[in-house]
């Protein structure tokens, strides 16, 4: 799992998301913060908006200003959508 740092107290927060998950974007990660997924774990992982914006391929910068509440809302949707791919896989018939 990848770590992701709650920002505030109020309601549900993602607490770590599949390391899996992730992955795949970590060029994304070295251009948004000059560290390796790795190392990013190791300081603590993402908010929820760092952690949206490496797995959209987009600039941190370009998030602001997303709300928290924002974040935590859309990687409930990426998480899920990663999720629901996972379980569809070529050659499935539906």
């Amino acid at each position: 799992m990848f770590p992701i740092i709650p920002i505030s107290r109020e309601g549900p927060q993602w607490t770590a998301i599949p390391l899996a998950m992730i992955a795949p974007h970590e060029a994304q990660a070295w251009v948004n913060h000059g560290q390796t997924l790795a190392r990013l774990a190791e300081r603590g992982g993402l908010s929820a908006c760092e952690a949206v914006a490496v797995l959209e391929d987009r600039a941190w910068r370009s998030m602001t200003p997303m709300t928290q509440k924002a974040a935590e809302a859309r990687l409930d949707e990426l998480v899920a959508e990663w999720r629901a791919a996972l379980a569809v896989r070529p050659g499935d018939v539906p």
